[in-house]
């Protein structure tokens, strides 16, 4: 198993590049619409150390130009902080997507207003979309973390909301990973750039395995969250050192 990308947000820099701390190289690029943005104009306080500020208006979006999630299992969590959610109320988390149909739509995470103002998240195969709810009606100024568990072995898609798992939906086929783009904030198949996050987002992460609710539980931390890789990992050295 292995971290695929680590955005820990901390990043604070007079460039516009998002750092990916999982070692892989899957920077990304901090842009208004599309253009390129100094990471210490947008720097916040974070759930831990610090985040990354987003401006509807400003279209404010985390670009990384290939597509991260394997047709096979995998996991993805983040801290977010929402500030509002404009006027029409529809706001794109994060997608990976960059066409209206067919492979090049593998996922998407969304508040779409006429869907009761939930949060859902979308995984597209050859069969069909599958949803899932992973909070329903967002306050303003919260932290919320939330995870997706993707496990091919058993067909389902989890959510969870600050550690604890949500109705799991079942799905048929393989998950699609065709070539989009990875983005953070508004949509990656529309042109200008839309629906983007007036909020905050930290520490998000993607992993290449289906992690089970005691390593998700782990990364929320009790509500502290953590910038730790694995932490489970640190938890288990820490038993065989006896500390």
């Amino acid at each position: 198993m292995s971290l695929l990308l680590h955005y820990k947000c901390n990043d604070n820099a007079a460039n516009a590049t998002v750092d990916d701390a999982s070692g892989n190289g899957r920077n990304g690029t901090f842009l208004a619409s599309t253009t390129p943005t100094n990471t210490n104009t947008v720097d916040a306080t974070g759930k831990v150390n610090g985040a990354l500020s987003f401006a509807t208006a400003s279209k404010h979006n985390i670009k990384y130009d290939a597509a991260v999630t394997p047709a096979g299992s995998y996991s993805m969590a983040a801290w977010v902080n929402f500030a509002s959610f404009g006027a029409a109320g529809n706001v794109w988390i994060a997608c990976q997507r960059s066409a209206t149909s067919g492979a090049y739509q593998n996922w998407q995470w969304f508040r779409y207003k006429p869907d009761n103002d939930h949060i859902r998240w979308m995984l597209w195969t050859a069969s069909g979309s599958y949803l899932v709810t992973v909070l329903e009606n967002p306050s303003l100024a919260t932290w919320y973390h939330m995870a997706i568990v993707v496990d091919v072995s058993t067909h389902k898609i989890t959510p969870y909301l600050n550690g604890t798992a949500g109705t799991q939906a079942d799905f048929v086929g393989t998950p699609y990973n065709g070539s989009a783009n990875l983005r953070i904030s508004g949509t990656s198949w529309a042109s200008p750039i839309d629906l983007c996050i007036d909020g905050l987002v930290d520490d998000f992460r993607i992993y290449d395995e289906a992690l089970n609710t005691a390593r998700i539980g782990l990364i929320y931390h009790a509500g502290a969250g953590t910038e730790i890789a694995k932490p489970w990992a640190a938890r288990r050295r820490r038993a065989i050192c006896g500390g």
